[in-house]
């Protein structure tokens, strides 16, 4: 017989691992997850992302509106989140009265319901920021209180609350998650909602020093790649219009969005689509089904599909497209070598392709260039 768990799944760092250490372990995961009225729903689209990586099919998440009665600055917006630095002297602002208690309460019903032997929990005791609810003898007691309280706990098989982190420094939980497969990139730590990690609050500081510690640097937030470029900076704050890095996710999937549609999605649906992976082939296709169902239920029907050119034009290297070299030309600027042209990214070199195309309102193109470092102009 399977055995089964729940896994409580925010969508950071390690709760993913530990919902990926459970996996390992050989139980059909249950995801968890709780819209409790924190100040963003990054964590959210974490961890839908997340759930499809696991391949976990039963994903519930919760509405809790702890918000209503604030006593933390994640839920209560007047209070600005903690910037200088983690102090272990004190609890930070940033603990939410209850919060894991409530969690786990749940967790315990919807684990008994469902037929579940086991709890997985991210808590840690190590970098926690000091809060209480994160410690071995909380875990300790609410186990015993699990058991005491349930009709399996009676019966003397309690549900297991199995923390596989809680003593675990933030080097070791990200050693672990490169080990399991854990996407990294798609999880989210940071307390505020911005399209990229701010890098100053307490979940940033710990995170980025040990994924610097471990090896990883590039996914510190401030060596992540920039969403935008800065010739887009008039409509980032509103996303009115679909900027290149969605553009260019579009393209890869084969998906012809019209702007009527994007003026059609939430403020949340277009950041997702900003930051949702679009890389490899599953992230590829679970991108153009995403965005394929919020269109059709947005009109009725899902976009037009476009050919997907397997070898694009925004990753050769060798051969600067015609329509580039001929905008250069109408400017009198000098012709980019190739040198020049391959040590842009996928993306720069995108967006000067879609920027020169006929027809297409290119006033953007010599900003462009300027911004790329090109044209011998000064950015």
């Amino acid at each position: 017989m399977t055995k089964r768990a729940v896994v409580l799944l925010s969508g950071g760092l390690d709760s993913a691992t530990s919902a990926a250490i459970a996996r390992q372990q050989g139980y059909e995961l249950i995801a968890l997850s709780f819209n409790y009225g924190q100040r963003h729903q990054r964590e959210l689209q974490a961890a839908l992302a997340l759930a499809q990586h696991l391949q976990i099919t039963q994903h519930y998440t919760i509405n809790l509106d702890l918000a209503q009665w604030g006593g933390s600055s994640l839920t209560d917006t007047s209070q600005a989140i903690p910037t200088s630095g983690v102090d272990t002297s004190v609890i930070p602002s940033t603990y939410v009265p209850g919060r894991n208690t409530i969690f786990i309460a749940l967790g315990l019903s919807l684990a008994e319901a469902q037929g579940a032997e086991a709890i997985f929990l991210g808590i840690n005791a190590i970098d926690y920021s000091g809060y209480p609810d994160c410690r071995p003898d909380y875990l300790q007691a609410y186990q015993h209180l699990a058991a005491l309280s349930s009709k399996v706990g009676i019966e003397g098989h309690p549900i297991q609350l199995i923390a596989p982190l809680i003593q675990d420094s933030k080097v070791d939980i990200i050693q672990k998650a490169v080990a399991l497969g854990v996407p990294i990139a798609q999880t989210w730590s940071c307390y505020q909602g911005d399209l990229q990690p701010c890098g100053r609050c307490d979940a940033c500081r710990i995170r980025d020093q040990a994924l610097i510690e471990v090896g990883y640097p590039e996914l510190a937030s401030s060596n992540l790649p920039r969403l935008f470029f800065d010739f887009e900076a008039e409509f980032v704050d509103s996303l009115r219009c679909i900027p290149m890095v969605v553009r260019y996710k579009l393209d890869t999937c084969g998906v012809k969005l019209k702007l009527q549609h994007w003026h059609g999605f939430s403020q949340d649906q277009r950041q997702q689509l900003v930051t949702a992976p679009c890389g490899t082939a599953l992230e590829v296709e679970q991108y153009r089904q995403q965005l394929q169902a919020w269109v059709a239920a947005q009109t009725g029907t899902p976009a037009n599909t476009l050919s997907i050119d397997p070898a694009p034009p925004w990753l050769e290297t060798e051969q600067i497209p015609a329509t580039v070299l001929q905008h250069m030309q109408e400017r009198q600027l000098p012709l980019l070598s190739t040198t020049a042209w391959a040590d842009l990214s996928p993306l720069q070199r995108f967006a000067l392709i879609k920027l020169s195309q006929p027809g297409h309102e290119n006033r953007n193109f010599l900003p462009a260039l300027q911004e790329f470092g090109l044209a011998g102009l000064e950015v």
